[in-house]
């Protein structure tokens, strides 16, 4: 899937960080759509997958994230970071992205690993940013997901939806980030 151009997008960012792409093949949990090869440049490991916006897509994707990322030999404290804020991202998609919808849409993860850099992209298709003043939730899980990153980014694309994208120190220790 194309990524939209900065100027396609409002962004909200924190923090610092980068990365390019090269493909790894991995499994996929059960009910994901299969990882799908992005191509190879230098040592950098891409992968993606795609879920349906149900009940299961926060477990499915917090499963496929630790299992990619399990490859750079993370802290256990990056490694519960990254599938506490994956976890986050797909949660707000269940929740929020589809809801005036009567069958959920679908939810795009896709992650790329350089050296100890893990970037994490989560889309979806749905409401895009909206207020919502009867959520369920109590509104901590992108603030949440900007104090565990070392940066994350919040975009709402032209095409309607929301984009995540969270960047991560895999050697990190104590979720300090530099501060």
């Amino acid at each position: 899937m194309p990524r939209a151009d900065a100027d396609d997008r409002r962004q909200h960012s924190s923090g610092a960080g980068g990365v390019s792409t090269r493909e790894r093949a991995g499994s996929s949990p059960p009910g994901a759509a299969p990882v799908r090869p992005r191509g190879r440049v230098g040592g950098v490991t891409s992968a993606r997958w795609s879920f349906e916006a149900s009940r299961a897509a926060p477990g499915q994707g917090r499963q496929a994230i630790r299992e990619f990322a399990a490859a750079a030999e993370p802290t256990a404290w990056a490694l519960g970071a990254i599938a506490l804020c994956v976890t986050e991202a797909l949660t707000n998609v269940v929740v929020h992205a589809y809801r005036d919808q009567e069958r959920a849409g679908r939810v795009e993860m896709d992650a790329e690993l350089d050296g100890n850099s893990l970037r994490v992209r989560v889309r979806d298709h749905g409401a895009g940013l909206k207020p919502r003043l009867d959520s369920p939730g109590l509104g901590l899980g992108l603030p949440l997901i900007t104090r565990m990153s070392a940066r994350a980014e919040v975009a709402s694309p032209n095409g309607g939806g929301t984009e995540i994208i969270m960047r991560f120190d895999v050697r990190e220790q104590d979720g300090a980030h530099g501060r």
